[in-house]
């Protein structure tokens, strides 16, 4: 798994949960609060890949918990980030199908990534030691 916030236990073929992250969550999952699923994952890799894009920024900040499945069903979602390649925001859109079987698989999304230049994605370049300059007078 990518990432369940570590809410989640194995059963059998699915995972089930008892508290759930809202903000993460696919609206199947938001629906029954049962079964989390690997295309659901997909969902949630969907987010975190928008809070890597908005550099930690919080998800539907501005939807309250109770009124985000009512968002989402309305057809509604994360707005790209600044500067998110348009590419990035294709694999976002299609991680956020409403249907779950719509959505890619995680192998499907491995291969669009290896096809991904890695120097657009938003990484902080490192601190460098300033080069010694010497002047003479």
């Amino acid at each position: 798994m990518i990432g369940d916030f570590g809410l989640s236990r194995a059963d059998g073929s699915h995972f089930t949960c008892g508290r759930i992250s809202t903000r993460w969550t696919a609206p199947e999952v938001l629906e029954s609060e049962a079964n989390f699923t690997l295309r659901s994952d997909v969902w949630s890799f969907g987010v975190v890949v928008w809070e890597i894009y908005s550099l930690g920024s919080l998800p539907y900040s501005e939807v309250p918990n109770q009124e985000l499945l009512t968002y989402l069903r309305s057809g509604r979602r994360l707005d790209p980030p600044c500067d998110t390649p348009k590419r990035m925001v294709s694999l976002m859109d299609e991680c956020w199908q409403m249907s779950a079987s719509l959505r890619p698989s995680f192998a499907e999304i491995d291969s669009y990534m290896h096809g991904f230049p890695m120097h657009t994605l938003p990484l902080m370049s490192p601190l460098l030691p300033a080069k010694h300059v010497s002047s003479v007078f």
